[in-house]
């Protein structure tokens, strides 16, 4: 006989998560672990808050704009559009 094709971790994650949702004790356990890991990593300044980041990007953007000439914002707009 030939052994049986080896799943990728991908598909294994899959079935293992699978199978934690199928045992809704064992669900509720998942959740409080990964809220607890959560917290943690927030605590310890680990998680990226993206509106953060958003904003530094639009006021960087605002910035740039503000030091343009008008012939180079039109110009800008321009590439935009055509992209």
């Amino acid at each position: 006989m030939l052994p049986e094709k080896q799943k990728s971790n991908a598909e294994a994650t899959r079935r293992y998560r699978e199978k934690i949702k199928d045992d809704p004790e064992r669900y509720q356990q998942y959740l409080q672990k990964e809220r607890e890991r959560y917290l943690q990593r927030e605590a310890q300044e680990n998680i990226l808050d993206i509106r953060k980041t958003v904003k530094s990007q639009n006021k960087r953007d605002k910035g740039e704009n503000e030091n343009m000439s008008k012939g180079d914002k039109e110009e800008k707009k321009m590439r935009k559009l055509q992209q």
